[in-house]
């Protein structure tokens, strides 16, 4: 069973027409990001995670000159370029719930599923049952 956050923008006028776009409602699965730490700034920027996009990019960049002018065994690059993409997976679920904050979205629940479908229907199912008993 996998966890997701998730994640509702603030009422309101939505910068950019979101509601519009239907994307008022977002789901962040809780824990390792694979593609966040494969892909770290094309990850970012899908998401429209600016800043999390130029670190991650400056990491990479950073390493990369240092590999090249610092004389260092193959294996000992390896293990340190692993260790980055280890730290951007772990972190890149938490920064990107810390930038729907920033963009206006609030933590409205914890969901356990299977999938991230799964996770969906189970919110807007409760949601809707939520809204049904309002008056």
């Amino acid at each position: 069973m996998k966890v997701f956050t998730v994640h509702r923008r603030e009422t309101g006028s939505p910068p950019g027409g979101a509601a519009a776009r239907g994307d008022d409602v977002v789901l962040v699965k809780e824990g390792f990001a694979w593609f966040g730490a494969l892909f770290g700034p094309f990850w970012a920027l899908a998401h429209r995670m600016w800043s999390w996009a130029l670190v991650t990019a400056l990491i990479a960049v950073g390493f990369a000159v240092l590999a090249q002018r610092a004389p260092m065994a193959p294996g000992i690059a390896a293990a340190i370029a692993a260790g980055l993409f280890v730290l951007v997976g772990a972190h890149a679920n938490d920064a990107r719930r810390r930038s729907l904050s920033v963009r206006g979205y609030r933590q409205v629940a914890i969901i356990g599923a299977r999938d991230f479908d799964g996770a969906l229907l189970r919110y807007l199912e409760g949601d809707a049952k939520a809204r049904a008993g309002v008056p």
